[in-house]
């Protein structure tokens, strides 16, 4: 499950900079998705770092990992637009399940 995260966080980064491409013209949209996405590459990062660990700081990371991919899903689906919307949302799917998968395997 961890080399597949790790992929995962990697997919994100990826499209991180070209979904600004095709955000909505609004002050929400344009302050909300940068900070979203800001804050999801911080808390895969503090994921990553805790690795397989079965403790409280892992199961904090998850939670707080889970958090940030639901709300960068929100506002992606809210604030963008073009051909790479319905990717850029499917790849936040997976990362919203394998969060949760790292909380329910790492929580108790």
């Amino acid at each position: 499950m961890f080399p597949r995260l790790i992929l995962t966080i990697a997919l994100l980064s990826a499209f991180a900079l070209p979904a600004a491409a095709g955000t909505r013209d609004t002050p929400l949209c344009k302050q909300e998705l940068t900070t979203t996405l800001a804050t999801l590459s911080e808390s895969s990062s503090r994921v990553k770092t805790v690795g397989d660990a079965k403790n409280d700081d892992a199961c904090f990371a998850y939670r707080k990992y889970f958090l940030s991919a639901v709300k960068a899903r929100l506002i992606t689906a809210m604030c963008t637009d073009g051909p790479e919307r319905d990717r850029n949302l499917n790849q936040l799917d997976v990362s919203v399940d394998q969060a949760n998968n790292g909380i329910a395997s790492r929580c108790s």
